[in-house]
């Protein structure tokens, strides 16, 4: 599945499995940099804020999820 820097994501794996998260960076292998949304910064538990995510590990959200008050 093609990502776009946007994309608004489910995590599938890792500390933040389950948050909704969007994409802030695209790879040419296909992986894609995410950050969590609707936290603060002293509780998001990725290094740096962000985390490197395969394909398979993230799905898409439904294209009409634009907002971020209809993903919280």
């Amino acid at each position: 599945m093609e990502f776009k820097v946007g994309d608004k994501v489910q995590a599938l794996v890792g500390p933040h499995a389950g948050l909704y998260h969007e994409v802030i960076h695209v790879f040419p292998n296909g992986h894609v940099n995410i950050r969590p949304l609707g936290l603060r910064p002293k509780q998001i538990k990725y290094h740096l804020g962000a985390a490197e995510a395969g394909p398979s590990q993230i799905e898409l959200l439904h294209p009409s999820t634009k907002s971020l008050n209809e993903l919280l």
